[in-house]
């Protein structure tokens, strides 16, 4: 099974996705709800939020990556895109992250600083494929190989902060 085939057979059952990503949100603020005014610092709650932010930054993750690389790599018109299956799953992890950010900071759920780490590993790999993807446009118009030096350092520090944030805790 390829990655086409599973998008395939994501988007013939989309009132299940949409049940699934509209559940995860809801989840959260009913999270929330139930916490109250107590921190979730010496609460068993942030179990339960760190279950929720994996399991809503896990597939919008990847949707991200997978539409980025939809758009900027193989040039698809956004109109021919599935929507419950390119951006709801995004749409519902940016849902789920603000949610939990308004009664809790990140530093307080266990494994955050890690998917925070995957995201700016994936985020800067993905630039950095673009960039060498663009490199002769790169270096024809703005002046070489120095820049394209400057630019290699720039990814490698970023790089090997979000590596630093995965090992953290």
């Amino acid at each position: 099974m390829s990655i086409q085939d599973l998008i395939d057979f994501l988007g013939r059952y989309q009132w299940v996705l949409l049940i699934v990503f509209g559940a995860i949100p809801l989840a959260a603020l009913l999270s929330v709800l139930v916490q109250g005014k107590r921190s979730c610092k010496q609460s068993k709650i942030r179990y339960v939020y760190t279950f929720l932010v994996y399991l809503s930054c896990i597939p919008g993750i990847f949707s991200a990556v997978l539409t980025a690389y939809v758009l900027f790599f193989l040039r698809t018109d956004l109109l021919q895109l599935s929507v419950t299956v390119y951006f709801l799953p995004l749409v519902s992890m940016v849902i789920t992250l603000i949610i939990i950010n308004k009664k809790n900071n990140f530093s307080d759920i266990p494994g955050f600083g890690r998917i925070q780490g995957l995201m700016i590993m994936l985020a800067v790999s993905f630039a950095a494929a673009f960039l060498l993807s663009r490199v002769i446009v790169i270096i024809a118009f703005f002046g070489g190989f120095i820049n394209l030096l400057f630019i290699a350092l720039v990814v490698f520090i970023l790089l090997k902060v979000a590596a630093h944030k995965m090992k953290a805790r």
